[in-house]
Parts: C-alpha cells; sequence; structure tokens
C-alpha cells in the first residue's frame, strides 16, 4: 500500500475514493480523516483537492484586486492573458474592492501576484531609480 506523504496525496485518494458515491463517499472521507487524525487539516486537503479538480477541468481561479469594479471589457482583456498564460479553458474570478489601492488592479492567480496597481508601479519606479 502506497504511503500518503502530502496534503497532494490525500486530496487525490479522497477524490478517487469519493468519486461518484454521493453522501456515503463524504462521510468515507470524514471517517478516513478522523481515523488519521486529519480533521483539524481537512481545509488545506480540500483546498489542494479543489486545486486538482480545477487542473483537471482547466479552470484557473483568479482574484482581481481593483478600486473599483472592473469593465467588462477589461476582464475579457485579462482573462484572455491568463487563459494564454496558464494554459485555461476558463477564469474564475473572484472579484474585491480595495479603495486603498489608487488605481489599476492586482491578479493573484496560480500562486503569483500580478501587481498593475499604481502604488506598485511607483515602488518599482523607485526601487529602480535607488539601485
Amino acid at each position: 500500500m502506497k504511503k500518503v506523504e502530502s496534503y497532494s496525496d490525500i486530496a487525490e485518494a479522497i477524490l478517487e475514493s469519493a468519486r461518484g458515491k454521493g453522501t456515503e463517499g463524504a462521510r468515507s472521507v470524514a471517517r478516513f480523516l478522523a481515523k488519521k487524525g486529519l480533521l483539524r487539516e481537512s481545509e488545506n486537503i480540500l483546498a489542494e483537492a479543489e486545486k486538482i479538480e480545477n487542473r483537471k477541468e482547466g479552470k484557473v481561479p483568479a482574484k482581481l484586486f481593483s478600486p473599483h469594479a472592473p469593465s467588462t471589457h477589461l476582464k475579457h482583456e485579462l482573462s484572455e492573458m491568463l487563459r494564454k498564460r496558464y494554459s485555461a479553458k476558463e477564469i474564475e474570478w473572484h472579484e474585491f474592492l480595495d479603495p486603498a489601492l489608487l488605481g489599476g488592479f492586482r491578479i493573484e492567480a496560480e500562486g503569483e501576484v500580478i501587481d498593475a496597481t499604481i502604488k506598485g508601479k511607483i515602488k518599482k519606479l523607485q526601487a529602480y531609480l535607488t539601485n
């Protein structure tokens, strides 16, 4: 029997064993986590399972931070850029309004941060000028 070593391994095993089993699958997952003493780690394991499923479906979740609601055109352009960047079929946006941003936007996706805020650009310029 293969030893489970990471959240990813546990999530893969859970997804495989629960696939198509409905509530009985969920119960068996809960029993497994309790038996292994992993209930306190369930948030991390479930987050990893969601990442695995998203990868299989070609979906990339992305957080978009901006000082005001982004236009449909901007979201479309950003979606196209991220689809190409991550070879994704779909970008799943989670939007956050952040009035502290003076302008521009910040995107967090696939462990990356794309900072196109005015504040971020000023910091880059300042770093460039002081080096």
